[in-house]
């Protein structure tokens, strides 16, 4: 498993390495004022969403067949350097999906031979919830048995906020938070059991702040979520916007973190304003070195028009022509 060193130690700050991955961070302020972070130690990856949209999601039946050079061409010459790769949980995990899985493995055989790393992306339905915890670790141990071959991140989606009377009900919301970080605890167990790497989205947008949630149910915020890192959706590509978030919502999280930073439609409207997110999370890193990185969404027009509508996400048109940048 490939292991990227985002972080420097000190006689005050010690990083502890387990199965199964990072456990822990423990970094004083001194460790923090003397990081000297690079944009190439950041992890600069793209959710990929090889499918057809349907009314509840992704489906199953990813497009295998548009898995193409031209794509792992394109993904180079944005720099990108790691996919999560949405709909591995529902086709590999399928015996019958056996012609599927060997042309993935072409795919991320190739992805690897450009140094772009391919993880997998899961569970994105918050209905998952109403299983039973003991169903959803027994899930989550197949999903990793079945494909840890091709993987060794999982990212999982679950989204709680999503789910009706969230914000209406207390009582729900409250149980819907503990279920997510027992969830949570029982995946990092599968995880580590397997020594693969577990990483659940969580959203930091203006109504919906986990840190915060989770700390009025008597949790010590993001910092009670078992994983190896934390992946969180800002929802905006706003160089002030993302300062704030980090400045004023995860200041005193100490856990690894991967930063989303897309929007809604258009997302980045030109090359210029996609190549500027390096920059800014560099900026952000020094600020806060628990941050490993950046992640937005696909646009490599891989559905069809009629099942697109408003999915036109994020990265403008590449010149076929052109060299990497």
């Amino acid at each position: 498993m490939r292991r990227r060193d985002f972080f420097k130690t000190s006689m005050r700050g010690l990083a502890m390495l387990g199965t199964g991955g990072l456990v822990e961070l423990l970094l004083s302020t001194s460790c923090i004022q003397k990081y000297q972070p690079r944009i190439s130690d950041m992890e600069r990856a793209l959710w990929f969403y090889p499918g057809k949209r349907r009314d509840k999601g992704f489906s199953a039946a990813m497009a295998v067949k548009k898995l193409t050079p031209e794509i792992l061409d394109y993904l180079v010459h944005y720099n990108i350097n790691t996919i999560y790769l949405s709909g591995t949980y529902s086709m590999l995990i399928k015996p019958e999906q056996t012609h599927n899985y060997q042309k993935i493995r072409t795919f991320i055989q190739a992805c690897n031979e450009k140094n772009i790393e391919v993880c997998a992306l899961g569970f994105e339905d918050h209905n998952l919830l109403k299983h039973s915890d003991y169903e959803l670790e027994e899930r989550f141990e197949k999903w990793v048995k079945n494909t840890k071959s091709l993987f060794s991140k999982y990212q999982v989606d679950i989204e709680p906020h999503v789910a009706n009377n969230f914000f209406d009900n207390q009582e729900e919301r409250t149980y819907l938070l503990e279920k997510f970080v027992r969830i949570c605890d029982s995946f990092m167990r599968v995880a580590d059991k397997h020594k693969v790497e577990f990483s659940p989205i969580v959203s930091m947008i203006k109504n919906v702040d986990y840190n915060a949630l989770l700390r009025e149910i008597g949790k010590k915020g993001l910092n009670d979520i078992s994983c190896h890192y934390l992946t969180i959706m800002s929802y905006t590509s706003d160089a002030d916007e993302l300062r704030a978030v980090v400045r004023n919502k995860l200041y005193d999280v100490h856990k690894p973190m991967l930063l989303g930073v897309s929007i809604h439609p258009p997302y980045f409207r030109n090359k210029l304003e996609l190549m500027n997110i390096p920059r800014v999370m560099d900026d952000l890193q020094r600020r806060n070195p628990f941050i490993r990185g950046y992640i937005i969404f696909s646009n490599l027009k891989l559905l069809s028009q009629e099942d697109t509508k408003d999915m036109n996400h994020s990265l403008p048109s590449a010149p076929a022509s052109s060299s990497p940048s």
